[in-house]
């Protein structure tokens, strides 16, 4: 039988459409692929620049958020802070100036003292003295632990914490004589000074439990 060269065509172009149609659907089938939208031919005109500067920008925009989170600080991350800053909390710096002192960085401990407290215990060559000569004081360097084992709000921008410390060569086996623990009471306040540290929690003095002098 002779197929009229009409038909013949068509028969052709149909074989086209289906072959066509089963490539796409095996496109967007293949396991552990990505499906992806038909291409569409965009114009050429500027609309293109338009969506991808905006595209730019959404991207910027949630890098910009994600990058300002990350001033709000996990605790562990907070004790290890050089300086006041305004996302620390009372305790936060309390735990900052403990931390400091366990690991003997009294310059660190000295940063975090109010503009008052420097007046009085400062310059740095006189307050390390200090610590290091006072036989309460001292107990607070290269510590084997520290506690805050209570914060009362004194005032709407005034703390008291207080810490319990085990000193260095304290030792937690048996029958081991172990050194007394001792009790501080920490004094903090934002600081109200114009300056770098305004409205920063800094503080004011640390005083021992008066049964330890």
């Amino acid at each position: 039988t002779v197929i009229p060269p009409t038909e013949r065509m068509r028969g052709l172009a149909l074989v086209a459409l289906l072959a066509s149609a089963a490539s796409s659907a095996v496109a967007f089938s293949v396991p552990g692929s990505r499906r992806r939208a038909p291409v569409q031919r965009r114009p050429s005109d500027g609309r293109v620049a338009a969506v991808m500067m905006a595209e730019s920008s959404s991207s910027s925009s949630s890098s910009s958020s994600s990058s300002s989170s990350e001033h709000d600080l996990e605790p562990a991350d907070a004790a290890m802070a050089t300086r006041p800053a305004p996302q620390l909390s009372a305790q936060d710096v309390v735990r900052c100036q403990l931390t400091a002192l366990q690991r003997g960085d009294v310059f660190r401990c000295f940063k975090f003292a109010s503009p008052s407290n420097k007046r009085a215990t400062g310059p740095l060559d006189n307050f390390e003295r200090m610590i290091k000569e006072n036989q309460v004081y001292n107990k607070l360097l290269y510590a084997a632990s520290f506690e805050i084992t209570s914060a009362l709000q004194l005032e709407e921008n005034k703390w008291r914490c207080r810490v319990r410390i085990k000193p260095a060569g304290s030792s937690a086996a048996p029958f081991a004589v172990a050194a007394p623990n001792l009790d501080f009471s920490w004094y903090v306040s934002k600081c109200r000074e114009e300056g770098a540290y305004l409205d920063c929690w800094v503080v004011d003095a640390v005083m021992p439990e008066m049964q330890q002098l």
